[in-house]
């Protein structure tokens, strides 16, 4: 685990658990999350980033869309966990990582 300030990515492929990331540019990279520590990225600018998910992180997501695909009720669910992404989290709600 490790803090980049002002670095600059282009055409990486990056491990991202756990890393903190501030004021990092980058360009045509690949973020490689495996469900470990949420990395933290602040003030950087994302140009053509891609996400692989791998491990516990692609078990969630997998998760998720089966669950969704369930429709109904279930389909809500999964969706007000989406809002709940799109609204940005506070400190304010236990469990979650807080809005850089």
């Amino acid at each position: 685990m490790a803090r980049h300030d002002g670095e600059t990515f282009e055409g990486a492929i990056l491990d991202v658990d756990g890393e903190e990331y501030y004021d990092c540019i980058f360009r045509e990279c690949t973020f490689n999350y495996g469900g470990g520590r949420t990395p933290v990225i602040v003030h950087c600018r994302l140009d053509s980033v891609r996400w692989r998910f791998h491990g516990a992180a692609e078990h969630t997501v997998n998760t998720l869309a089966n669950i969704h695909s369930l429709g109904g009720w279930h389909r809500k669910k999964v969706e007000s966990v989406i809002a709940l992404i799109r609204a940005g989290f506070d400190d304010n709600q236990p469990g979650l990582y807080p809005k850089h």
